[in-house]
């Protein structure tokens, strides 16, 4: 853990999966037998960790999957804590967001105004979360005034302690620039369902720190909602904590850098050449605890921010297209479905075990030049987009009797389903051999978590989503969602509604 950013982590998300299809122009009326169709929404299975001396053990957990979802967990999941709002860009900026941000009385109208246009800007690179901030001061009266009494109406009298625990986090915060990034919402002994899911508490005392500070937890919040499985009740973390808080630390300070807001009107080269030091003489002071997969303290920011960079030099030299989108956004969202060291594989093209060779090798060559040469420069927000998993339907059972799909015929196991944007009523519009829309000739099903309102087309046998038809893509399998990214197509949510293509992770 950096001891200059904490974070708290007690809840975590969902992953869900995606599926394909055949396809083309269907006559219902020409079916002759009948199936049964049910709407899906199953929580996946996740990676368990295992444990050698007490240290969480990435490098031989990777693919040990067959620990499933508690009812708890699946409940927090049909709430989408995982989402972001629906609040505009620069929504921290209007009267009902902040409502959600609390400073404390010590604090003055400039701290109000950085927090708000800190909030607004980070929210523009990484999404908009409905979420509580807390600014304290250096005063434990102003503390115990404002602060206390707001978190203990969000979270409920059980997480109003601040002898332990995370409200004792934001207690010490009082005098300080530490901040902490925190997934609570709910009563600690995990009865109720979730106020809200997210909150920052961070302490306000360095104004030319506010702003990096800020988007490092916010970074850490997106980390919460996509990562399912990042914690269990345990807070034992699904990637390395140097990964994680690395992460958090190099977008924040190169997007800082990028918006050039106060306290970071610095040269990113120059920044990474002091950090490169940093890391190079933790190196070879602490040998015993060098970045490795086995351990799951922070170790040194620095390190931990240069290995982030690294990775993504790495990734480009293996071929991805852009190492920064791969190595940060992507490899994240795969945790969960993939374990650490298999995403780490897939997005950076090397194992892990490697990856660490490599990187000590350039640490103790000192390769500082070559390094600050391969560094991106400071427009990070025009090279990356900030996914998110949300839940997607799916379906099995879809119609096949029929030869006259127009080039195909949809598939009957699980595929993930789409609307597409041109349809205006309940007859699909769109007669291509890509997307086949869905057809069942016998009743439908579907799980207890669907909200959504399902239906057949009155005058024949279309599959319809709150009162729209659906479709597969022909490119999907049963555990993609590939068709999420395509023009004029949406996933489903499990209300029914339509999820923008940059909230779907891949």
């Amino acid at each position: 853990m950096n001891p200059k950013y904490l974070i708290s982590i007690f809840v975590v998300t969902f992953f869900a999966c995606g599926g394909g299809g055949g396809g083309g122009s269907y006559s219902p009326a020409s079916s002759s037998s009948s199936s049964s169709l049910s709407i899906l929404y199953d929580p996946p299975t996740f990676c368990a960790l295992t444990e050698t001396g007490g240290v969480t053990d990435f490098a031989t957990s990777s693919d040990n999957c067959g620990q499933t979802l508690t009812s708890f967990y699946t409940e927090l999941m049909n709430l989408g804590i995982s989402t972001t709002t629906n609040f505009e860009q620069n929504s921290f900026n209007n009267t009902e967001a902040l409502r959600q941000v609390y400073l404390d009385s010590s604090l003055g109208e400039t701290e109000n105004i950085m927090v708000a246009q800190g909030l607004s800007y980070v929210a523009e690179l990484v999404g908009a979360f409905d979420i509580y901030f807390f600014g304290v001061g250096d005063s434990v009266s102003a503390y115990e005034s404002d602060i206390k009494p707001k978190w203990c109406t969000a979270f409920g009298d059980s997480a109003c302690d601040d002898s332990s625990g995370t409200l004792k986090h934001v207690r010490d915060l009082v005098n300080s620039t530490d901040a902490l990034a925190n997934t609570v919402g709910f009563y600690a002994d995990q009865s109720g369902a979730p106020k809200k899911a997210f909150s920052i508490a961070q302490g306000l005392n360095d104004r030319s720190a506010l702003n990096k500070i800020l988007y490092h937890e916010y970074v850490h919040i997106w980390q919460h909602a996509v990562t399912f499985g990042m914690s269990t009740p345990e807070n034992v973390r699904r990637m390395p904590a140097w990964y994680s808080e690395g992460v958090a630390q190099y977008v924040a300070q190169i997007y800082c850098i990028e918006r050039e807001v106060f306290g970071c009107l610095f040269r990113w080269n120059d920044i990474m050449i002091g950090k490169w030091t940093q890391a190079s003489d933790y190196y070879n002071a602490d040998a015993a605890n060098r970045l490795t997969a086995s351990l799951a303290s922070l170790q040194n920011s620095a390190m931990a921010e240069w290995a982030v960079a690294y990775m993504v030099e790495k990734a480009e030299a293996n071929g991805k297209s852009n190492g920064e989108q791969s190595a940060i956004i992507d490899l994240t969202l795969e945790v969960v479905e993939k374990g650490w060291a298999k995403a780490f594989e897939d997005n950076i093209g090397m194992t892990q075990e490697q990856f660490y060779t490599d990187f000590h090798n350039a640490i103790a060559e000192n390769d500082q030049a070559a390094r600050v040469a391969a560094l991106k420069d400071k427009n990070f927000s025009t090279r990356v987009s900030f996914s998110f998993n949300f839940s997607v339907l799916q379906l099995t059972g879809a119609s096949t009797s029929s030869s006259s799909y127009g080039g195909g015929t949809p598939s009957a196991g699980k595929r993930t389903i789409y609307f597409y944007d041109n349809d205006t009523s309940t007859i699909p519009s769109y007669q291509g051999s890509t997307w086949p829309y869905v057809v069942s000739t016998g009743e439908i099903s579907k799980a207890a978590a669907v909200t959504a309102t399902v239906a057949k087309n009155a005058n024949g046998n279309y599959v319809l989503i709150n009162n729209k038809p659906v479709y597969q893509y022909a490119s999907d399998n049963d555990s993609s969602k590939l068709g999420a990214k395509v023009n004029d197509w949406k996933a489903i949510s499990i209300d029914g509604t339509a999820i923008p293509r940059e909230r779907v992770g891949p």
